[in-house]
């Protein structure tokens, strides 16, 4: 790659960046339905123009976050039991990556982008903790999807609801929620359901 293209690359990358913190800045103070371009282009100081010159629209930017994002979150079905926070980003569990990343709190936060942020993350996921599941159980793929919504759902829920405790408490109620996980799922590997027949 010739100098020239470093550079442009170097800009464009800048310039995204930018544009993406002014899009996460915002979604701290304002619902995401009433973000505008606009709004965008004043928070990053840039014209409509340079705004174009890298996105379509808004959602474009959203779905750039979640993927920056969901390349940060360890596919880990079943947690290390009462794990602390550790000091990388790479490979975290969805609770542990939200909290150590007040960058991404808005975008998984939103009221109003939650569904799309389960469904994105549980995407993101899905094959490989099928690929890990289907050795421990014999239910079927989307019994064990179910799971995983169920998982992921809770998941955000708990760390939005417990965001700003101390790493201590949030250690202890971790260590709830994960003792509760891998006894619901082991109890998977020895026992199915009944269902009532009428």
């Amino acid at each position: 790659m010739s100098s020239a293209a470093k550079q442009d690359y170097s800009r464009t990358a800048f310039t995204e960046e930018i544009i993406k913190d002014a899009l996460l800045t915002l979604l701290k103070k304002k619902n995401y339905m009433d973000i505008t371009i606009t709004d965008i282009c004043r928070q990053a100081c840039i014209s409509r123009g340079t705004f174009y010159s890298h996105f379509k629209n808004i959602r474009e930017i959203i779905d750039l976050l979640f993927d920056d994002a969901l390349k940060q979150i360890g596919n880990i079905p079943l947690q290390t039991l009462c794990h602390p926070l550790d000091n990388s980003n790479e490979g975290l569990p969805l609770c542990g990556f939200l909290r150590k990343n007040k960058r991404y709190q808005p975008l998984f936060f939103s009221d109003q982008l939650y569904i799309y942020a389960v469904q994105r993350t549980v995407a993101s996921l899905r094959k490989g903790f099928l690929s890990v599941m289907k050795d421990k159980t014999d239910l079927d793929e989307d019994l064990l999807e179910d799971l995983l919504y169920y998982q992921i759902m809770g998941c955000m829920s708990i760390c939005k609801r417990h965001i700003n405790v101390s790493d201590n408490e949030w250690n202890r109620r971790k260590c709830n929620v994960d003792i509760f996980l891998k006894q619901g799922f082991g109890n998977l590997n020895t026992t199915k359901p009944k269902i009532n027949e009428k």
